[in-house]
């Protein structure tokens, strides 16, 4: 029969507790030594950045500080100085040249007379018709006269319409009154030569028309450049493209409004060549057109400052 000895059971069980107990706690100090080690590196690397950057608004601060005492010594004053009288001399310049290209686009405009078209109209005179006047403007003619008819002025418009070297002719008529033009009333009213109507017809011949075009810029309502002069033959578009934006001089404008024969485009007509950038139309007579810039800079600290 075994013997039991309680004692020695007890003391089994209390050596297997504080064994269990200190492998634990060892357990414990290594996790504690791993999360402190992580915890001192990641201390060490926050810092480290800090430091780093601090180090680096430093150096970007001294640089600053070094930029503005260069700007403000006498070498730089004198440099500001030169561009500013450089660029009063290229504006001057740059007005001259406008001014030389206004000049010539004057004379391009000018449409000298087409025999054909003159030999068309008196061909198309009536033998009760004479003519008081003529003359041509930018492509467009007027015609004045007196006739004992007033068909025969209308006649005159049909044929010059039905041919083809007249577009949109049109007439104004009105019958001949003495007493209107200060001549006494007497029974010469109804003889038949006073009794007559004076008319004025007008129309575009067919033909070259010049279309100049000039930029400015609205903010100080300088030319951007000179007056460019194109040719285009009648019936054909004339189109300008990728006008939005414009450089000069190392500025960038941007478009703000088309003028065309002194009209402004509606703002729909606008949009459109806003978002497509393309401009185009088909002159029946010589054409102006002003495309009016604004600083693009300026304009946008304008916006920004509206919204706020």
């Amino acid at each position: 029969m075994s013997s039991i000895n309680p004692k020695k059971d007890f003391a089994k069980r209390d050596m297997n507790f504080f064994a269990e107990f200190t492998e634990k706690s060892a357990k414990m100090k290594r996790y504690l030594g791993f999360a402190f080690v992580i915890g001192f590196a990641v201390i060490v690397v926050v810092v480290g950045v800090i430091i780093v950057q601090l180090i680096m608004n430093q150096v970007i601060q001294n640089n600053i500080n070094d930029l503005k005492k260069e700007l403000a010594s006498d070498e730089y004053q004198d440099l500001g100085l030169e561009y500013e009288n450089l660029s009063n001399t290229l504006q001057t310049k740059t007005d001259y040249y406008f001014a030389l290209t206004s000049h010539k686009a004057n004379v391009d405009s000018v449409i000298t007379s087409d025999l054909d078209a003159i030999r068309l109209l008196e061909a198309c005179i009536p033998s009760d018709t004479i003519i008081t006047g003529y003359e041509t403007t930018a492509g467009v003619f007027t015609v004045s006269g007196q006739t004992f008819s007033y068909y025969s002025g209308v006649e005159i418009v049909n044929m010059l319409n039905n041919s083809d070297l007249f577009n949109d002719v049109e007439i104004s008529i009105i019958r001949y009154v003495p007493a209107e033009n200060n001549e006494e009333a007497s029974t010469y009213v109804h003889n038949v030569i006073n009794n007559y109507y004076e008319f004025t017809i007008t129309g575009s011949i067919v033909g070259d028309y010049v279309v100049s075009v000039v930029a400015y810029n609205n903010t100080d309502l300088n030319a951007l450049g000179g007056v460019n002069a194109t040719s285009v033959e009648s019936g054909d578009s004339y189109t300008l493209d990728n006008i939005m934006t414009r450089e000069e001089n190392g500025v960038t404008y941007t478009l703000e409004s088309i003028l065309v024969n002194g009209t402004t485009l509606t703002e729909e007509e606008f949009s459109f060549v806003s978002n497509n950038d393309v401009f185009s139309f088909v002159p029946n007579s010589n054409a102006s057109i002003v495309l009016n810039y604004v600083n693009a800079s300026a304009a946008t600290e304008s916006t920004e400052g509206s919204e706020s």
